[in-house]
């Protein structure tokens, strides 16, 4: 993504850690800013006074003259500059003070080069020349170029502002961890710790211990307590990915809690208050699950508050190539790395089953093996899915059995396929257990090594 905030706007890093201001002046130049950085608050003020910057990015805890002095200073004499304060993991007390004194926004440690990108441009969006359309595009946490991810990030600030349960929902892969991330960082708890748990990635003996807690005791190697997910998120967000496979037992206690927002450990005897904001995800059709009576009503009404629905990537072509933009920084180690027009036109036309997970890898792949600066259309092996996907009639045929096997088979071939045969994604892909996902290759006659 470029930097559309301005002919070349110059930004100001302030850090007395030199690795930090490197990695930094590279991911911002990656973008198209302009970098001058300083290794002291003194130095900082003495750039800024000679020639002002557009943005100022700085850690908080420097010698003589710390960060809130230096945000201070600037807003003194220069208060239109936008100034982005640095802090340590989980200093939310600094992180307050810091806004309470004029910060535009915080990062905390470890530094995400993406979000501080995201940060920049939002602090220099009143000097954007950007049309309204472009300038959400520019704002929004995550790639929104098409009118679908558009009508999100709309979404995600209206939905930021209040405390209701969230539902979203789409396929496995369309980035929905990312925008519950999105609905965190933009809400009046974006201070408090975000938690995310895949339901579906837990035997169900530990998922209630994971989620609720225990005491000591509680069961055979309960050797200390675990206060549990619920507990750990208090006064932040909880994401409860793939709801959809929690077993009916942990339903009705999950239904219970959101209903009193109160845990019972387990093992425990009193229940415990907690302040958690709850956003359910899952790929899965819920009021399919509710009629063939393997999810709870009662909990589908309560957690389908507010929903919220991720088209797959195939239907928002235009995010394609913003995204692989984005990947190629991820990924090229700080070199840049570009791709050429028959090789984007290729991904363009590519129907994506894996989405935007199957995207990263595939662009993980051609830059790991890339012997040039520029990926041509050959970096990438991108198979057609199988025809079973795509022609339910040949199935008329079957026996309902022999259908859904053919089915199952196709299914595995397109989420190993898309996984670059990485058994432990491809499982998370499908929303399985690995050793289920092992279980399922074996019945079906697949081999990893067919898709390395």
């Amino acid at each position: 993504m470029s930097n559309t905030a301005g002919p070349r706007s110059k930004v100001l890093l302030v850090d007395d850690d030199p690795a930090i201001l490197e990695v930094l002046t590279m991911r911002l130049a990656s973008e198209g800013y302009g970098v001058a950085t300083a290794n002291s608050g003194e130095e900082a003020l003495q750039i800024v006074a000679a020639d002002p910057p557009d943005a100022v990015v700085s850690d908080l805890r420097m010698a003589k003259v710390s960060g809130i002095d230096l945000l201070e200073a600037v807003h003194k004499r220069w208060p239109a500059v936008p100034v982005i304060i640095l802090t340590a993991h989980g200093d939310i007390a600094s992180a307050v003070q810091a806004i309470r004194s004029g910060a535009f926004d915080f990062l905390a440690k470890p530094y995400d080069g993406m979000k501080l990108v995201q940060r920049v441009r939002a602090a220099l969006r009143g000097h954007s020349a950007a049309t309204p359309a472009e300038r959400m595009a520019e704002e929004a946490p995550f790639v929104a170029a098409s009118p679908a991810m558009c009508e999100v990030w709309k979404r995600v600030r209206k939905l930021a502002r209040v405390d209701s349960t969230v539902l979203i929902t789409g396929a496995t892969g369309t980035g929905k961890e990312v925008v519950a991330r999105a609905l965190h960082d933009y809400s009046g708890r974006r201070l408090g710790p975000f938690r995310a748990i895949n339901c579906g990635a837990i035997p169900a003996n530990l998922l209630e211990s994971e989620l609720f807690g225990h005491e000591r005791g509680a069961f055979t190697g309960a050797h200390t307590a675990n206060l549990g997910l619920f507990r750990a998120a208090h006064g932040g967000t909880l994401l409860l990915d793939e709801i959809g496979d929690a077993p009916l037992e942990t339903q009705v206690k999950l239904l219970r809690v959101l209903q009193e927002r109160e845990v019972m450990p387990v093992g425990g005897v009193e229940p415990v208050a907690v302040d958690v904001r709850v956003i359910a995800a899952t790929h899965q059709d819920l009021r399919r699950k509710v009629a063939d009576g393997t999810f709870r009503e009662d909990l589908y009404y309560r957690i389908d508050v507010l929903p919220l629905h991720l088209a797959p990537l195939r239907d928002r072509q235009q995010d394609i190539a913003p995204l692989v933009r984005h990947f190629l920084t991820e990924f090229g180690d700080g070199h840049p790395l570009t791709i050429s027009d028959a090789a984007l036109q290729r991904l363009e036309q590519y129907p994506w089953p894996g989405n935007v997970r199957e995207l990263r890898n595939r662009i993980e792949v051609a830059v790991a093996l890339a012997d040039t600066e520029c990926l041509e259309a050959d970096a990438f092996t991108l198979e057609p899915p199988p025809a079973g996907d795509h022609t339910p009639a040949d199935t008329a045929l079957l026996s309902m059995h022999d259908a859904r096997s053919r089915f199952d088979r196709n299914y595995l071939i397109r989420v190993l396929r898309a996984a670059g045969g990485n058994v432990s994604q491809a499982a998370s892909m499908a929303g399985k257990h690995r050793t289920d996902f092992y279980a399922l290759m074996k019945r079906h006659g697949l081999k990893r090594s067919d898709f390395c």
